[in-house]
């Protein structure tokens, strides 16, 4: 289904994330900086790499038919919607700011991604679309993030919450006392 891709699976050293201390953190960069690649290569149109015997799971086929997000998320709007004047995380953002009704919600949104495509077409469209809510996004990992403490209303991860409870608390959350 996929095309084999010779591309190297690491980030150039000029896009590798920054700020990744101490050695145990430094074990996850490699496994980032492939996660960044994958996204890139998504957002991009390119194929990536899969093995046949991945490509011949039903969970496989329910993603490229389009019904697997919709079985196992929801989106983080339909679980808690921002509200005008909020500020609003979106960790994991992608290009939400360019497809989700942020004006139609009016709250500030700031980002943060691994995928230096996803952050290069919000820098360069968000600010065009609305520069009064845009507010940036970061290049970064979701363990690090790089805004202050209890600086947000609301905060989701990536574009949707994950309906299993025990993991939807912890990653969509109101501020009540620090997010």
């Amino acid at each position: 289904m996929s095309k084999k891709s010779k591309q190297n699976s690491q980030l150039p050293a000029s896009q590798a994330l920054p700020g990744f201390g101490g050695s145990a953190s430094e074990q996850w960069q490699p496994l980032i900086e492939t996660v960044a690649l994958r996204f890139n290569q998504e957002f991009r149109g390119e194929p990536f790499d899969l093995p046949e015997e991945v490509e011949a799971l039903p969970i496989f086929r329910e993603r490229v038919a389009g019904t697997l997000q919709t079985r196992i998320t929801s989106s983080f709007w339909k679980v808690l919607k921002p509200e005008k004047n909020q500020s609003c995380l979106d960790i994991g953002c992608g290009v939400s700011f360019l497809i989700y009704p942020w004006r139609d919600w009016n709250a500030f949104f700031y980002g943060q991604d691994v995928s230096t495509v996803a952050r290069d077409a919000l820098v360069s469209r968000g600010p065009q679309l609305n520069s009064k809510l845009f507010k940036g996004v970061q290049l970064g990992a979701a363990h690090q993030l790089k805004y202050e403490a209890n600086q947000f209303d609301l905060r989701s991860q990536r574009d949707s919450v994950v309906t299993i409870p025990w993991i939807t608390g912890k990653l969509l959350q109101q501020k009540s006392g620090g997010c």
